[in-house]
């Protein structure tokens, strides 16, 4: 008995949405009909706006954003999909929401855009300064406008999802990539993608050298922040590793966007904790405010880093300083890299889907900081 041709040109949808597209010479000799049976199904599908078809490819439609599904292959020893430009497709579109595109998340921009060029993807931007409502207005004009996948740094307090945001994030009808944020444990946003700096880590270094150093009464300054949260649990953690009393530890800790009056009363506490003998070292958050603090202690006559020792975190204007700051360098290029390839390659992972078959385990990510020794930690200092 003959296959209706209904059923027949079903069976090349359902084959289509599994691969994303196929050639019709394929399709022909996977479904046992003739190439010109096969090529007449494509021609009549293709009117109906059911599928696309190229230079003898047959190629699915996307029904959520209207564009077509791509050819991918991966690129040697990454595994990175790639999207061949064309006329019928001219590429998927990534969305990336951050608070702010200045200072730390230029580079975490930097980093996704360069692996988003080597798919031959695009990348747009949208900037929250940190308003929850701005954030949602902007995921919800990316939607709109048919983005294809999100990189999102929500703008969560402390770094983690709080209840009441735990599940809009992982509701969103794109593969999305949580950036330097991470989702609260036992919600479904907590399942999501993500790709950070272990800032606890990046501390951890800093106290572990001050204390190699011999210095013992340390203090840790930061802005309020979520790298903050994670700043604290690393220098906690080393002071009780390596034997340190915790009572000659000293945490500093702003609110955040805190106002520049706020932050220069902060650093002049602990400088007046250094001038009574009760301070020989520091890690400070950010670069801006470890200059401040240099110059705070230069001021008031101690010196650096025969009195204290100070370590930057972030990097970006240590080198800078005088003297020039030991500092604490996040990956943050590496991070939007690594997060632009992890939502591409889900974005290709849904493409390809095949009903029954197991998908990718989701991937918590967390990259290392580096430790860039200087003067003010006593490197290069004459002897």
């Amino acid at each position: 008995m003959r296959e209706p041709v209904s059923e027949r040109q079903e069976r090349i949808l359902a084959l289509l949405r599994q691969r994303g597209r196929m050639r019709v010479a394929d399709l022909a000799r996977e479904m046992a009909v003739s190439a010109v049976t096969a090529r007449r199904d494509v021609e009549t599908l293709e009117r109906q706006g059911a599928l696309r078809r190229s230079h003898g490819v047959a190629i699915a439609v996307n029904a959520a954003s209207g564009w077509a599904d791509s050819p991918m292959e991966p690129l040697v020893g990454r595994g990175l999909p790639v999207w061949r430009e064309s006329r019928d497709f001219p590429g998927p579109v990534i969305g990336m929401v951050v608070p702010t595109a200045p200072y730390y998340y230029a580079d975490v921009i930097r980093g996704a855009r360069a692996a988003v060029a080597e798919a031959n993807a695009r990348l747009v931007v949208g900037i929250t300064n940190y308003d929850i409502d701005e954030e949602r207005a902007q995921i919800r004009q990316m939607q709109a406008r048919g983005v294809n996948a999100l990189l999102l740094t929500p703008a969560w307090p402390t770094g983690t999802s709080p209840d009441d945001e735990a599940d809009r994030a992982a509701g969103l009808s794109v593969p999305t990539v949580l950036v330097e944020r991470r989702g609260k444990l036992g919600f479904p946003v907590g399942e999501l993608d993500r790709v950070c700096s272990a800032h606890a880590s990046g501390s951890y270094l800093a106290v572990r050298h001050l204390v190699e150093l011999g210095r013992r009464q340390i203090a840790l300054i930061a802005r309020g922040s979520p790298t903050a949260a994670q700043l604290e649990l690393g220098f906690h953690a080393a002071l009780e590793h390596l034997g340190v009393p915790a009572s000659a530890g000293l945490v500093c800790t702003t609110r955040p966007r805190p106002e520049f009056t706020e932050i220069e009363a902060t650093l002049t506490a602990v400088v007046n904790r250094a001038r009574r003998g009760a301070l020989d070292a520091a890690l400070v958050h950010t670069d801006q405010d470890a200059v401040h603090f240099v110059q705070q202690l230069q001021r008031h006559g101690l010196r650096v880093p025969d009195d204290v020792a100070v370590v930057a975190y972030d990097d970006e204007l240590a080198a800078l300083a005088d003297p020039p700051l030991t500092a604490v360098a996040p990956p943050r290029f590496a991070v939007g890299q690594a997060a632009a390839r992890l939502v591409l390659s889900r974005l290709a992972e849904r493409y390809r889907a095949i009903p029954g078959t197991a998908r990718a385990p989701r991937h918590h990510l967390d990259l290392l900081p580096e430790l860039r020794v200087r003067e003010s930690c006593g490197a290069g200092k004459p002897a």
